[in-house]
């Protein structure tokens, strides 16, 4: 199929799941509301124009000018076609970590992995994983660790008394504030 057309003819049969889409270095960006992926996964692996068959990665943005943009977090999905030779990345926004996402472990089996990082990552959580669990951090971890949300002191440091000889955890007490994201851009003035 020609790529001029293949524009027109995904905007014609989902038009109503689609909220945009670009054609950009060879490649389809689409923005659709998170409350549709599975139906527009569904078309995309399974329409004889898209055969969609692979998902092979799935990535998080933290939008930290939560001022202006009222989204916290925009999920990019990567889907490439080995029938037609050609790759779409689908994205959604959320409001922050407590929106649910709908797992594509029933399409696909990769996404297991993929929603696993994501979740012990950014605490985004995807309803129907069955392996939801921690993969990069241990499992006493209460953070997120790219949302940057953890003390970096830690709550208990271990000493070492030379007077009694024994080793003690005690509290810390110098504590880091919170972290507050205020970006300037510079070039704004250029958009």
């Amino acid at each position: 199929m020609i790529l001029s057309d293949y524009k027109s003819v995904i905007k014609n049969l989902i038009k109503s799941y689609i909220l945009d889409i670009n054609y950009v270095d060879s490649l389809y960006y689409l923005k659709v509301d998170y409350t549709t992926l599975p139906n527009i996964f569904l078309f995309f692996k399974n329409h004889t124009l898209c055969r969609f068959t692979v998902l092979y990665d799935l990535s998080v943005v933290v939008n930290h000018s939560t001022v202006f943009n009222k989204n916290k977090f925009t999920v990019y999905y990567y889907l490439a076609s080995l029938k037609h030779n050609s790759k779409i990345i689908i994205g959604c926004q959320l409001f922050n970590e407590t929106k649910v996402l709908s797992s594509l472990y029933n399409l696909f089996k990769s996404s297991i992995w993929l929603e696993r990082e994501v979740w012990d990552m950014y605490g985004i959580f995807f309803e129907g994983n069955p392996d939801l669990r921690r993969i990069l951090t241990d499992y006493g971890f209460k953070y997120n660790p790219l949302l940057k949300e953890y003390p970096l002191k830690g709550y208990v440091e271990l000493k070492f008394y030379d007077s009694n000889s024994i080793l003690q955890y005690v509290k810390v007490n110098d504590q880091q504030q919170a972290k507050i994201f205020d970006f300037k851009n510079p070039w704004k003035f250029f958009y």
